[in-house]
């Protein structure tokens, strides 16, 4: 089975949040700020990552003169070894009264550039978003009070030397296609380290944009320029420093093996491995803040029960999560028509510039794949196969891309296979939506995305990534989107906050006398034995092997025991690892079987390799593929004490 792997691509307006108010301002005549470009670099836990710059111009329109403010932004980042490249610019005119004229955005996600434009009449944003070579156009109502950046940075010159106190403001940004309101904290004085290494005495200064669950915090001097800002989103912090133009622009050191990897930074370790994932249907989990009280609200479903939590401190939750699918005689008929759905459903039958189900190629697609194929449930599993299929450049270098990207260029990770699931079903005639959360992979819970399909009333999940016909019960929902136009990024902000900043715990697997307690059940040595009541195995060790029984921790990863370097008793170097088995039972493609000899290990499907000296042995059991791997061999009694372990193998330990 392929590995989903999925950091949470968010807009740059939530990698950079605050450019809104966090750029520099020089202190000149508040009505008409002279020209002025400053540049920032950009760092991740103390690397360089990136750099952005800010320039205002001014400008004249029909004799009128406007201020012309830019902010760019460029990251490279890593991604499970993967390099990601952001690049971003968004324009905006304003007249000298703070209401804006025009909007201009492009950034570049993926293989391809994301072009948005907005110009506004009164309290109606006019936008024109362009992607992949299709541009959807819609209309916003927002706030008569709305301003631009530079009347926002007057705003908060004006409060600079209040400390203590509070204003809000309203303002657009792009990447949410909204206007939103922002709640400015003025701080005292701090000494601050900036940019050079040199300390000064800078204003801490607190935006809190309205529905975002991470805060941009900014330290000005008293002419309101910005020199540090910091925000904290899906557990990383992004710290960006005022600096000279020469070295905003130097290089990134490094390749992507070098820069940080913003994945790993929100993978959750579980206590113990979980054996075959993809095939539980029921999951007990703890749930807990890791620095106190959980961020944001975790939703429930019928498929995502909250079972206990401590409603004052929101700090710990417990949810019991499960497989589900359609009963017989419920599995939905198809094509939905809006008229059909309830209303507070529809908005998931419809096209934007995210999901476009109505480009007349995904249309032809989908019809094609689901016929005349009435039953909804039925079709939803077609178009999630051939979705799984048709993307075959699995990788993490894109960023983001919407579904019409991903339906002609093939590639991207679990957020874009979500994405042209969406479309398809949606074109199908099947309500669907993006779900965003926590899957558990290799004894980590990391992000990852999926959908859900709305039949006969209910939701029902599936994952393009895996292709299993429906999704398991190990994923933690964090929240749920519709991607429309105005309110992807703002559904991917709320979300934000949790991802990253949980821990997650299984407590229990299965249900009724079925049911497993990893706690209880994880692998130990016992008199001699590898005993693994989870996984269901035991064998025995030979005398003079020094074991260390494998926990999750570091990274993604399927070992559950490894000896320690071979001395003069052992004969043998010995690694375990249990890998899912593919959803037919075969052993996962990566493991080259047909260099190996078929055989038998306790009944069970096996095969045998040996070269030099090393053995291996691959055996599938109760949904797993595990691998014994023997290093070090001799030939004779080394040899013989493999075999001797592995004729001692008992795969019918109960649990």
């Amino acid at each position: 089975m392929r590995i989903p792997t999925f950091f949470p691509s968010p807009s740059v307006a939530a990698l950079l949040a605050g450019l809104v108010l966090a750029l520099p301002l020089a202190a000149q005549d508040p009505a008409i700020p002279a020209p002025t470009t400053h540049w920032h670099r950009i760092e991740i836990a103390g690397q360089r990552v990136g750099h952005s710059f800010t320039r205002l111009e001014h400008v004249r329109q029909g004799g009128e003169l406007l201020l012309r403010y830019t902010e760019s932004g460029s990251l490279n980042m890593g991604r499970l070894g993967a390099s990601v490249e952001i690049e971003t610019e968004t324009t905006y005119v304003e007249r000298l009264d703070g209401t804006l004229v025009q909007c201009t955005s492009v950034a570049d996600m993926s293989n391809r550039e994301t072009r948005t434009r907005v110009s506004f009449e009164g309290t109606t944003a006019h936008i024109a978003t362009t992607t992949a070579g299709s541009t959807r156009e819609t209309e916003r109502e927002i706030p008569e009070e709305t301003i631009g950046p530079m009347a926002g940075r007057r705003e908060l010159v004006k409060n600079l030397g209040k400390a203590g106190t509070s204003f809000w403001l309203t303002t657009w940004v792009n990447d949410f296609g909204d206007a939103v309101d922002i709640d400015v904290q003025i701080g005292e004085p701090e000494d601050v380290t900036v940019g050079d290494g040199s300390t000064r005495r800078l204003v801490r200064v607190v935006k809190d944009m309205d529905g975002m669950p991470m805060k941009v915090v900014g330290w000005h001097d008293e002419d309101g320029l910005e020199w540090v800002a910091s925000v904290k989103t899906s557990g990383i912090e992004i710290v960006t420093f005022l600096t000279t133009e020469e070295d905003a622009l130097a290089e990134v050191e490094g390749d992507a093996a070098d820069v940080p990897d913003v994945f790993a930074a929100t993978m959750v370790f579980e206590p113990y491995h979980v054996p075959a994932a993809r095939r539980v249907g029921r999951a007990l989990v703890h749930v807990a803040g890791r620095e106190g009280r959980i961020p944001m609200p975790i939703p429930e479903s019928s498929a995502q029960r909250l079972v206990r939590s401590d409603a004052a401190a929101s700090r710990e939750l417990l949810f019991e999560i499960q497989t589900r699918e359609p009963l017989p005689g419920h599995a939905g008929r198809r094509p939905a028509s809006v008229e059909e759905v309830p209303e507070g459903v529809r908005v998931y039958l419809g096209a934007n510039s995210s999901i476009q189900s109505d480009d007349p190629k995904i249309l032809a697609k989908a019809q094609e794949i689901v016929g005349d194929e009435a039953d909804a449930w039925a079709a939803a599993q077609k178009l999630e196969a051939w979705v799984e299929n048709h993307v075959d450049q699995k990788g993490m270098d894109v960023a983001w891309a919407s579904s019409l990207e991903v339906f002609e260029d093939r590639s991207g990770d679990c957020s874009e296979h979500a994405v042209l699931l969406a479309a398809m079903c949606r074109a199908a005639g099947i309500p669907c939506r993006v779900a965003m959360g926590s899957l558990y992979i290799g004894g980590t819970w990391a992000g990852h995305a999926w959908n859900q399909v709305w039949i006969d009333g209910e939701w029902y999940a599936l994952d393009a990534t895996l292709g299993m016909g429906h999704a398991d019960a190990m994923r933690l929902t964090l929240g749920t989107m519709s991607l429309d136009d105005g309110a992807g990024s703002r559904e991917f902000a709320g979300l934000a906050g949790n991802i990253g900043s949980l821990s997650i715990e299984t407590l229990e697997l299965g249900s009724g006398l079925g049911a497993v307690r990893p706690a209880e059940a994880h692998g130990r040595i016992v008199d001699g034995e590898y005993v693994d009541r989870l996984f269901g195995i035991r064998f025995d060790l030979p005398e003079g092997v020094p074991v260390v029984v494998k926990r999750p921790g570091g990274t993604i990863s399927f070992d559950l025991l490894d000896t320690e370097p071979k001395n003069g008793d052992a004969p043998f170097d010995l690694r375990l690892r249990a890998y899912e088995a593919e959803a037919d039972g075969s052993a996962p493609s990566f493991l080259p079987l047909d260099k190996g000899e078929k055989i038998q290990i306790d009944g069970r499907p096996a095969w045998f390799f040996a070269r030099g000296d090393e053995r291996g042995y691959v055996v599938l059991s109760g949904g797993n593929a595990f691998e014994f791997r023997f290093q070090d061999v001799d030939a004779g009694a080394d040899e013989a004490a493999v075999e001797a372990v592995m004729a001692s193998v008992d795969f019918d330990l109960a649990r």
